[in-house]
Protein backbone atom coordinates (compact mmCIF):
# COMPACT_ATOMS: atom_id res chain seq x y z
CA UNK A 1 0.00 0.00 0.00
CA UNK A 2 0.99 3.85 -0.39
CA UNK A 3 2.94 4.63 3.02
CA UNK A 4 1.94 7.51 4.51
CA UNK A 5 3.50 10.44 5.85
CA UNK A 6 4.38 13.62 7.78
CA UNK A 7 7.27 15.99 7.92
CA UNK A 8 9.56 15.78 10.98
CA UNK A 9 12.41 18.62 11.76
CA UNK A 10 13.05 18.81 7.77
CA UNK A 11 12.70 15.00 7.00
CA UNK A 12 9.49 13.40 5.23
CA UNK A 13 8.83 10.76 7.49
CA UNK A 14 7.35 7.85 6.33
CA UNK A 15 5.77 4.97 7.67
CA UNK A 16 3.29 1.89 7.06
CA UNK A 17 -0.59 3.21 6.53
CA UNK A 18 -3.47 1.80 8.44
CA UNK A 19 -4.31 -1.06 9.28
CA UNK A 20 -1.60 -0.30 10.91
CA UNK A 21 -0.42 1.87 13.95
CA UNK A 22 2.17 3.75 11.83
CA UNK A 23 -0.16 6.91 12.26
CA UNK A 24 0.53 6.49 15.80
CA UNK A 25 4.55 7.32 15.18
CA UNK A 26 3.99 10.60 12.59
CA UNK A 27 1.36 12.32 15.13
CA UNK A 28 3.66 11.72 17.68
CA UNK A 29 6.64 12.50 15.77
CA UNK A 30 4.47 15.91 15.35
CA UNK A 31 3.39 16.66 18.66
CA UNK A 32 7.09 16.41 19.79
CA UNK A 33 8.00 18.71 16.94
CA UNK A 34 5.98 21.48 18.33
CA UNK A 35 6.60 20.82 22.10
CA UNK A 36 10.52 20.40 21.63
CA UNK A 37 11.06 23.60 23.19
CA UNK A 38 10.33 22.57 26.42
CA UNK A 39 12.54 19.45 26.08
CA UNK A 40 16.01 19.61 27.40
CA UNK A 41 18.96 18.61 25.21
CA UNK A 42 19.87 15.85 27.33
CA UNK A 43 18.25 12.58 25.78
CA UNK A 44 17.70 10.80 28.89
CA UNK A 45 16.41 13.37 30.90
CA UNK A 46 13.36 13.52 32.55
CA UNK A 47 11.89 16.42 30.60
CA UNK A 48 12.83 14.44 27.38
CA UNK A 49 11.42 11.11 28.36
CA UNK A 50 7.98 13.20 29.69
CA UNK A 51 7.69 14.92 26.62
CA UNK A 52 8.07 12.00 24.50
CA UNK A 53 5.72 10.01 26.58
CA UNK A 54 2.99 12.58 26.57
CA UNK A 55 3.58 13.16 22.88
CA UNK A 56 2.95 9.41 22.51
CA UNK A 57 0.02 8.99 24.74
CA UNK A 58 -1.80 11.64 22.45
CA UNK A 59 -0.80 9.75 19.50
CA UNK A 60 -2.02 5.89 20.95
CA UNK A 61 -5.25 7.99 21.95
CA UNK A 62 -5.88 8.95 17.96
CA UNK A 63 -4.71 5.26 17.07
CA UNK A 64 -7.11 3.76 18.88
CA UNK A 65 -10.00 5.84 18.08
CA UNK A 66 -9.24 5.84 14.51
CA UNK A 67 -6.90 3.43 13.09
CA UNK A 68 -8.86 0.28 11.86
CA UNK A 69 -9.29 -1.49 8.28
CA UNK A 70 -9.86 1.96 5.81
CA UNK A 71 -12.41 0.08 3.39
CA UNK A 72 -14.83 -0.07 6.10
CA UNK A 73 -13.66 3.43 8.24
CA UNK A 74 -10.61 5.52 6.50
CA UNK A 75 -8.85 7.55 9.25
CA UNK A 76 -8.44 10.91 8.61
CA UNK A 77 -5.03 10.77 8.63
CA UNK A 78 -5.31 14.67 6.70
CA UNK A 79 -7.22 16.38 9.69
CA UNK A 80 -5.28 14.16 12.49
CA UNK A 81 -1.96 15.76 11.16
CA UNK A 82 -3.11 19.03 10.76
CA UNK A 83 -0.62 21.84 11.75
CA UNK A 84 -3.49 23.73 13.99
CA UNK A 85 -4.55 20.45 15.55
CA UNK A 86 -1.15 19.12 16.51
CA UNK A 87 0.05 22.89 17.88
CA UNK A 88 -3.32 22.70 20.24
CA UNK A 89 -2.55 19.39 20.99
CA UNK A 90 1.18 20.10 21.80
CA UNK A 91 -0.04 23.06 24.17
CA UNK A 92 -1.63 20.36 26.70
CA UNK A 93 1.61 19.05 27.25
CA UNK A 94 2.29 20.29 30.67
CA UNK A 95 5.65 20.61 30.75
CA UNK A 96 6.07 19.71 34.77
CA UNK A 97 2.67 17.35 34.82
CA UNK A 98 1.45 14.54 33.10
CA UNK A 99 -1.96 14.81 31.87
CA UNK A 100 -4.92 12.47 31.98
CA UNK A 101 -5.66 10.69 28.85
CA UNK A 102 -8.38 7.50 27.92
CA UNK A 103 -7.60 4.43 27.89
CA UNK A 104 -5.37 3.06 25.39
CA UNK A 105 -5.11 -0.82 24.57
CA UNK A 106 -1.77 -2.34 25.16
CA UNK A 107 0.20 -4.89 22.47
CA UNK A 108 1.49 -8.17 23.70
CA UNK A 109 5.08 -8.69 22.41
CA UNK A 110 6.78 -11.72 20.34
CA UNK A 111 6.66 -13.57 17.04
CA UNK A 112 8.29 -10.40 14.99
CA UNK A 113 10.65 -9.96 12.33
CA UNK A 114 12.16 -6.32 11.33
CA UNK A 115 15.32 -5.37 8.88
CA UNK A 116 16.54 -2.95 6.83
CA UNK A 117 18.65 -2.83 3.70
CA UNK A 118 20.45 -0.42 1.55
CA UNK A 119 22.19 -1.46 -1.67
CA UNK A 120 25.37 0.53 -3.47
CA UNK A 121 23.09 3.38 -5.25
CA UNK A 122 21.37 3.91 -2.12
CA UNK A 123 18.45 2.06 -2.87
CA UNK A 124 16.20 0.89 0.42
CA UNK A 125 13.98 -0.96 1.95
CA UNK A 126 12.57 -0.99 5.62
CA UNK A 127 10.53 -4.30 6.24
CA UNK A 128 8.60 -6.01 9.21
CA UNK A 129 6.86 -9.30 9.41
CA UNK A 130 4.73 -10.79 12.07
CA UNK A 131 2.88 -13.79 13.29
CA UNK A 132 2.15 -12.58 16.29
CA UNK A 133 2.42 -13.71 19.97
CA UNK A 134 5.42 -15.50 19.67
CA UNK A 135 3.87 -18.39 18.21
CA UNK A 136 1.21 -16.90 15.89
CA UNK A 137 -2.32 -18.48 15.79
CA UNK A 138 -0.45 -21.83 16.60
CA UNK A 139 -2.15 -23.03 13.67
CA UNK A 140 0.25 -24.59 11.20
CA UNK A 141 -0.79 -25.23 7.02
CA UNK A 142 -0.46 -29.08 6.66
CA UNK A 143 2.59 -29.66 4.44
CA UNK A 144 4.61 -26.72 4.62
CA UNK A 145 5.09 -26.12 8.31
CA UNK A 146 4.21 -22.61 8.14
CA UNK A 147 2.70 -20.64 11.39
CA UNK A 148 -0.35 -18.84 10.99
CA UNK A 149 -0.50 -15.12 12.55
CA UNK A 150 -2.23 -14.03 15.49
CA UNK A 151 -3.43 -10.75 14.69
CA UNK A 152 -7.66 -11.39 14.74
CA UNK A 153 -7.03 -10.96 18.46
CA UNK A 154 -7.13 -7.40 17.34
CA UNK A 155 -10.71 -7.76 16.57
CA UNK A 156 -13.62 -7.11 18.75
CA UNK A 157 -16.84 -9.13 18.91
CA UNK A 158 -18.95 -6.04 19.89
CA UNK A 159 -20.98 -5.20 16.64
CA UNK A 160 -21.02 -1.70 15.13
CA UNK A 161 -17.49 -0.77 16.34
CA UNK A 162 -14.61 0.33 13.38
CA UNK A 163 -12.44 -2.98 14.83
CA UNK A 164 -15.76 -5.71 14.65
CA UNK A 165 -15.03 -8.85 13.44
CA UNK A 166 -16.73 -9.08 10.19
CA UNK A 167 -16.01 -10.93 7.00
CA UNK A 168 -13.34 -9.76 4.52
CA UNK A 169 -12.32 -7.11 7.18
CA UNK A 170 -8.28 -7.06 7.71
CA UNK A 171 -7.42 -6.22 11.73
CA UNK A 172 -5.66 -3.71 13.02
CA UNK A 173 -2.48 -4.28 13.99
CA UNK A 174 1.21 -2.95 15.38
CA UNK A 175 3.43 -3.50 12.68
CA UNK A 176 5.18 -0.31 11.29
CA UNK A 177 8.18 -0.09 9.17
CA UNK A 178 9.75 3.65 8.37
CA UNK A 179 12.01 5.97 6.74
CA UNK A 180 13.03 9.18 6.78
CA UNK A 181 13.52 10.95 3.42
CA UNK A 182 15.76 14.02 3.09
CA UNK A 183 14.64 15.65 -1.20
CA UNK A 184 12.32 12.55 -1.41
CA UNK A 185 15.75 10.48 -0.75
CA UNK A 186 16.19 7.69 1.96
CA UNK A 187 18.11 9.00 4.73
CA UNK A 188 17.39 7.10 7.64
CA UNK A 189 16.07 3.48 7.36
CA UNK A 190 14.43 1.98 10.93
CA UNK A 191 12.15 0.23 12.72
CA UNK A 192 11.64 -2.27 15.56
CA UNK A 193 9.96 -5.42 16.66
CA UNK A 194 7.87 -4.96 20.27
CA UNK A 195 4.13 -4.63 19.46
CA UNK A 196 2.74 -1.54 21.45
CA UNK A 197 6.62 -0.70 21.74
CA UNK A 198 7.56 0.03 18.02
CA UNK A 199 6.29 4.04 18.04
CA UNK A 200 7.96 5.07 21.18
CA UNK A 201 11.11 3.03 19.83
CA UNK A 202 10.58 5.02 16.29
CA UNK A 203 10.51 8.14 18.24
CA UNK A 204 13.53 7.47 20.24
CA UNK A 205 15.34 6.84 17.22
CA UNK A 206 13.53 9.67 14.42
CA UNK A 207 15.07 12.22 17.45
CA UNK A 208 18.39 10.59 17.98
CA UNK A 209 19.14 10.19 14.38
CA UNK A 210 16.89 12.86 12.77
CA UNK A 211 17.15 15.48 14.91
CA UNK A 212 20.27 15.14 16.80
CA UNK A 213 22.26 13.40 14.78
CA UNK A 214 23.65 10.79 16.30
CA UNK A 215 25.00 7.76 14.66
CA UNK A 216 22.33 4.50 14.28
CA UNK A 217 24.56 2.18 16.74
CA UNK A 218 24.62 5.55 19.54
CA UNK A 219 21.07 6.20 19.11
CA UNK A 220 19.88 2.56 19.68
CA UNK A 221 21.94 1.91 22.65
CA UNK A 222 21.00 5.12 24.33
CA UNK A 223 18.20 3.57 27.30
CA UNK A 224 14.73 3.73 26.20
CA UNK A 225 11.69 3.56 27.86
CA UNK A 226 7.91 1.92 26.88
CA UNK A 227 4.91 3.52 27.87
CA UNK A 228 1.47 1.29 28.29
CA UNK A 229 -1.76 1.97 29.10
CA UNK A 230 -3.56 -0.28 32.03
CA UNK A 231 -0.43 -1.10 33.82
CA UNK A 232 1.43 -0.72 36.90
CA UNK A 233 4.00 0.85 36.57
CA UNK A 234 2.20 2.46 33.20
CA UNK A 235 6.33 3.52 32.19
CA UNK A 236 9.27 1.39 32.18
CA UNK A 237 12.70 2.92 31.49
CA UNK A 238 15.63 1.64 31.93
CA UNK A 239 18.11 1.64 34.75
CA UNK A 240 21.17 3.08 32.81
CA UNK A 241 18.48 6.30 32.50
CA UNK A 242 19.41 7.72 35.91
CA UNK A 243 18.10 8.63 39.23
CA UNK A 244 17.70 11.64 38.07
CA UNK A 245 15.70 10.87 35.36
CA UNK A 246 13.22 8.52 36.83
CA UNK A 247 12.74 10.80 40.19
CA UNK A 248 12.25 13.26 37.77
CA UNK A 249 9.48 11.34 35.75
CA UNK A 250 7.97 10.29 39.11
CA UNK A 251 7.82 13.86 40.91
CA UNK A 252 5.85 14.28 37.38
CA UNK A 253 3.14 11.93 38.37
CA UNK A 254 4.61 9.06 36.10
CA UNK A 255 4.26 5.33 37.84
CA UNK A 256 7.52 4.26 36.84
CA UNK A 257 9.29 1.21 36.95
CA UNK A 258 12.97 0.76 36.50
CA UNK A 259 14.22 -2.80 34.07
CA UNK A 260 17.44 -3.92 33.64
CA UNK A 261 19.88 -2.08 31.44
CA UNK A 262 19.17 -3.58 28.66
CA UNK A 263 15.47 -4.52 28.40
CA UNK A 264 13.91 -6.52 25.33
CA UNK A 265 11.02 -5.30 26.17
CA UNK A 266 11.41 -1.62 25.25
CA UNK A 267 12.03 -2.90 21.49
CA UNK A 268 14.34 -4.55 19.35
CA UNK A 269 15.64 -1.64 16.86
CA UNK A 270 17.52 -1.36 13.66
CA UNK A 271 18.67 1.15 11.52
CA UNK A 272 20.89 2.25 8.25
CA UNK A 273 21.79 5.90 8.01
CA UNK A 274 22.68 6.92 4.04
CA UNK A 275 25.15 9.81 4.36
CA UNK A 276 25.75 10.80 0.88
CA UNK A 277 27.42 13.96 2.07
CA UNK A 278 30.35 11.80 3.19
CA UNK A 279 29.45 9.03 0.43
CA UNK A 280 28.97 6.38 3.15
CA UNK A 281 26.41 3.86 4.92
CA UNK A 282 25.75 3.51 8.54
CA UNK A 283 24.28 0.85 10.33
CA UNK A 284 23.09 -0.22 13.60
CA UNK A 285 21.66 -3.28 15.72
CA UNK A 286 19.90 -3.24 18.92
CA UNK A 287 21.93 -5.07 21.83
CA UNK A 288 18.69 -5.87 23.23
CA UNK A 289 18.19 -8.74 21.19
CA UNK A 290 19.75 -11.06 18.31
CA UNK A 291 20.52 -9.27 15.19
CA UNK A 292 23.43 -7.93 13.29
CA UNK A 293 24.63 -5.27 11.25
CA UNK A 294 26.37 -6.31 7.85
CA UNK A 295 27.71 -5.06 5.18
CA UNK A 296 28.25 -7.19 1.94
Amino acid sequence: VEPIRAGFFGFDSVTTAPPSQGLALLIAQSIYEEFAGACAADDVSASFVHAAVEATRFAYADRDEHVCDPSYRPAPIKRLLARDRIRELGSRIDADRTVDHPPIGAADLGGTTYYACVDVHGNAVSVIQSIYQHFGSCVVVPDLGIALHNRGCWFTLDEGRPRSLAPGRRPFHTLIANMLLREGRPRVVYGSMGGDAQPQTGLSLSIRIGERDMEPQAAIERPRWRWSSGTDPALLIERRAGAACVEGLRARGHSVGVTDDWDEALGHAGAIVIDRDRGIILAGTDPRSDGLALAG
